[in-house]
């Protein structure tokens, strides 16, 4: 499956000699867990995106 997606850049950074990006996408959780929701609604997958989430202190525990 190809996907296109268009998004805004507030700004560009150098990149470090050496550094790989084949395949690499940077979002934030909220955002993978929206995608995740509406492409295929697997709750597993959500779940381990919002642990990671969490630990990384980027996601609210919610109780």
């Amino acid at each position: 499956m190809l996907s296109f997606i268009t998004v805004g850049v507030k700004r560009f950074v150098e990149r470090p000699e050496g550094y790989e990006t084949t395949g690499y996408v940077r979002m934030n959780f909220d955002t993978v867990i929206e995608m995740i929701k509406a492409i295929e609604g697997r709750e597993e997958r959500i779940e381990v995106i919002r642990r990671a989430g969490i630990l990384s202190g980027m996601l609210a525990e919610v109780t």
